[in-house]
């Protein structure tokens, strides 16, 4: 899995629920995870999931 240096991050707003990702090349592994900043800065990330595209 890359190291934490090698994320690419996508800011989305508040009331946003979907993301796309995009420039995805096929038969590539992912993975994905999803981070949110609360109000006093309070980072709560989701485990890592593994994607392959087609």
């Amino acid at each position: 899995m890359k190291e934490e240096k090698d994320w690419t991050s996508q800011t989305v707003s508040e009331n946003q629920n979907t993301v796309t990702l995009t420039d995805l090349r096929p038969d590539t592994e992912y993975h994905i995870k999803c981070a949110a900043v609360g109000k006093l800065n309070y980072i709560t990330e989701s485990d890592v999931t593994s994607v392959i595209t087609k």
